[in-house]
């Protein structure tokens, strides 16, 4: 259960980086149309604004580590939540490489160059830890070794008509 909680706490980051600033590029001064550029002024853009389709998947990615904890709290066998972290590993592991793709190779956002701030660096983990976490957790939720209960053998039974 601690691994499920800790997979449920890097969902909910990687949900709420969603929002911070992921990269840091060149515009034009507020009040100046777009197309003249007569000095620029440092924008910020999130994860929604720079991302078209990466963005859903890392919310989705978020959502099935937050999914997991539920599952483990809500059911008693130990089917469910095994699914629960299986299908977190492979979003949270989907989730990861598009991060680090998004990390390596930033959108081009502006005229200038596109530099990364601090969200792009804390989603990558984010979602690396989500992947590890729900990874581990699969291995939690086995059952365990049980205590073998002794067993007298008893004779085979003899044949009939011999």
């Amino acid at each position: 259960m601690p691994l499920d909680v800790l997979t449920a706490l890097f969902g909910a980051a990687l949900i709420g980086l969603l929002w911070a600033p992921w990269y840091r590029f060149e515009g034009p001064p507020s009040g100046v149309r777009a197309g003249t550029f007569f000095g620029l002024r440092t924008l910020h853009a999130n994860a929604w604004q720079a991302m078209a389709v990466n963005d859903v998947i890392l919310f989705i990615a978020g959502l099935m580590g937050i999914w997991l904890v539920v599952a483990t709290a809500s059911y008693s066998t130990s089917a469910v939540p095994i699914g629960a972290a299986s299908f977190a590993t492979f979003a949270g592991l989907l989730a990861s490489v598009l991060a680090a793709i998004r990390l390596i190779w930033p959108p081009d956002l502006g005229p200038g160059p596109t530099d990364r701030a601090v969200g792009v660096w804390l989603g990558v983990a984010a979602a690396i830890g989500l992947t590890i976490c729900a990874a581990a957790s699969m291995r939690d939720e086995r059952r365990g070794v049980y205590a073998q209960v002794p067993v007298t053998p008893l004779p085979a039974p003899r044949g009939s008509g011999a």
